[in-house]
């Protein structure tokens, strides 16, 4: 059994975030606040993140706030497991280095390209590290996948690379985490 079929997220956590998100009068009050707790129980990610946020320019904010929320739903999701996580600068570096190479590919100028990205599910051999990552969104947290989907395709799009990221950013690295953990045991 793979790592997608045992650690399915529910549905009703990522209900549960989204509807704490929409209830805030600003949500980046609401993701100020998942980062507060981001920086108290996972520092070297929160670091990651923060400084992140700022190579985003202008779309900080939608960076922050799409990190908030995908860390929100895995940090809420292994909460209920009993899982803790640590994460070293070095595991860091490397989920840095493959988050660059993804968002960084000069195909995020073409918009159709990504629009195909974010609205296909064609399988792990996709030509990107980003058709990966939104299938395996989908294959353990189908409720979060739908909403990245639903949103990126509604945002501008000079704005869908930066919040994408978000998203990544806040999943990944606890996900490749759990990965790796499963893969030793």
């Amino acid at each position: 059994m793979g790592l997608e079929a045992r650690f399915r997220i529910p549905e009703k956590i990522t209900e549960a975030v989204m509807d704490e998100a929409d209830s805030y009068e600003k949500t980046l009050e609401y993701a100020k606040r998942v980062l507060a707790k981001a920086k108290e129980k996972h520092p070297p990610l929160y670091r990651y993140l923060a400084k992140t946020a700022k190579k985003q320019g202008e779309f900080w904010y939608s960076y922050g706030i799409s990190s908030a929320l995908s860390y929100d739903i895995l940090s809420r999701h292994i909460a209920d497991q009993g899982i803790e996580l640590d994460f070293s600068e070095d595991e860091l570096n490397r989920h840095e280095a493959a988050a660059d190479s993804i968002f960084d590919d000069p195909r995020w100028q073409n918009d159709e390209w990504v629009l195909e990205r974010v609205n296909t599910k064609d399988g792990t051999s996709v030509d990107s590290g980003l058709g990966l990552f939104l299938n395996t969104v989908d294959a353990v947290a189908p409720k979060l996948a739908a909403y990245m989907t639903d949103f990126t395709n509604k945002i501008e799009p000079v704005n869908r690379r930066h919040t994408l990221r978000g998203f990544y950013d806040g999943f990944m690295p606890i996900y490749t985490k759990l990965r790796r953990l499963a893969e030793q045991s």
